[in-house]
């Protein structure tokens, strides 16, 4: 867990996910995902050691632009959730995210003039400000999208799809990325900046 909230969460999907509806939602890990999620440097070296085998979501958005997660996960040893169960999320969600959202905006209010807001930063702000200053590499800003994207799970064309950009413009940023940090794969990336994030 220290390890997730020191930073690996930024690369948790349901902290990613940002097409959350105004009356919030539940989702399955599966839905949500990056489409090479499950054999991502982040899924096998971290997300696979929690021995979860699936997890299930409610996203509830709170003002001031911040969304509440509420996840139910499963175990291996429990096995992944079945239809029946699936329903019954489904069919109490309305209630849950009711539940979700007051609390939350209860807890936000009370803390409010504890603490200072502060404007969360991008991921791939975060990894070019980290490469510079711990590794002495400097980044574009394209390279620092793309390096995030592969992090999350993205493919070349993913991450062309979630950047507007061709496969190939996509695939060159990614290839002097790692030239950059004189690695050779995604795993290298995620061991390389596990630390920084």
């Amino acid at each position: 867990m220290s390890q997730y909230v020191g930073g690996a969460y930024r690369l948790d999907p349901f902290y990613r996910y940002d097409s959350v509806p105004e009356g919030g939602g539940l989702y399955r890990l599966s839905e949500i995902a990056p489409d090479r999620f499950f054999s991502s440097a982040y899924y096998l070296q971290y997300y696979r050691r929690t021995r979860l085998c699936d997890e299930v979501g409610l996203l509830a958005p709170l003002p001031g632009g911040s969304v509440a997660h509420l996840s139910f996960s499963r175990l291996d040893k429990a096995g992944p959730y079945r239809r029946r169960e699936l329903r019954c999320l489904e069919h109490h969600s309305p209630v849950l995210l009711e539940l979700l959202q007051i609390y939350c905006i209860f807890r936000q209010q009370r803390s409010a003039r504890d603490r200072r807001s502060e404007e969360p930063q991008q991921l791939d702000r975060i990894i070019g400000a980290r490469a510079e200053e711990s590794l002495g590499v400097s980044l574009t800003r394209r390279e620092t999208q793309i390096a995030g994207l592969v992090l999350q799970g993205h493919s070349n064309a993913s991450a062309a799809l979630v950047l507007g950009i061709s496969h190939e413009t996509s695939r060159v940023h990614r290839r002097n990325t790692y030239r950059k940090l004189n690695i050779t794969s995604q795993r290298e990336l995620f061991a390389l900046l596990r630390d920084l994030l």
